[in-house]
C-alpha cells in the first residue's frame, strides 16, 4: 500500500487495513519493518504517516516492479498475424510507462502471478501463430488475464473453433 501511494485518501486501503486488521501497530510495525531493511522512515521522531515511508529495494524480491512489467512488454509480441500475410500492432494502444503501472496493479504486484504470466505468454504466442486463436493488443490479453484460461490447458485441446 505504501509502494502504490493507496493511503492519502479517507477510507484508503491503508486506512481500512489499519482500521481492521487486528494485531496491526503503526507504532510497532512500521518500525520493525524500517529495521528489517524494508522501509526508509523520513518522518519526524515519533511520528507514523505512511506517506513519509518509503519502500526500500530489498522488498524488490517480494514484489513485481517495473522491471518485471518491462520483462512482460518485451516478452509480448510485437505483431501478430491476422491471416493472408497481413498483421496487426499488438503493442498498440498504450505507451510502455502507463502499462507499467497497469499491468502492476492488475497482477497485484505478485511476482508469482508475474512468472505465470510469462510462461503462459508463451502458450499463448504460439497459439497465435499456429492459427488457433486470436492475437491480441497487450492491454487487452492483461485487462482479461489471459494467463489464467491457458496454463493449466494443453495445447492439443485447443481446436480451430475457439
Amino acid at each position: 500500500m505504501i509502494k502504490t501511494k493507496e493511503f492519502t485518501e479517507k477510507g484508503s486501503i491503508m486506512e481500512q487495513y489499519v482500521k481492521n486488521v487486528e494485531g496491526f501497530d503503526t507504532k510497532h510495525d512500521l518500525p520493525d519493518l524500517e529495521k528489517k531493511g524494508f522501509l526508509e522512515n523520513f518522518n519526524s521522531p515519533g511520528k507514523y504517516y505512511p506517506e513519509m515511508f518509503m519502500i526500500t529495494r530489498k522488498c524488490d524480491e517480494f514484489f513485481a516492479t517495473n522491471y518485471a512489467a518491462s520483462e512482460f512488454w518485451s516478452a509480448y509480441p510485437g505483431t501478430f498475424p491476422l491471416g493472408g500475410g497481413k498483421i496487426f500492432i499488438a503493442r498498440s494502444g498504450i505507451d510502455l510507462v502507463e502499462f507499467q503501472e497497469f499491468y502492476l496493479k492488475r497482477i497485484d504486484y505478485s511476482l508469482e502471478v508475474h512468472k505465470k504470466a510469462l510462461r503462459s505468454l508463451k502458450i499463448f504466442d504460439k497459439l497465435v501463430n499456429d492459427g488457433i486463436l486470436n492475437g491480441k493488443k497487450i492491454i487487452d490479453y492483461v485487462k482479461e488475464a489471459g494467463w489464467d484460461s491457458l496454463p493449466e490447458q494443453k495445447e492439443e485441446n485447443w481446436g480451430k473453433d475457439v
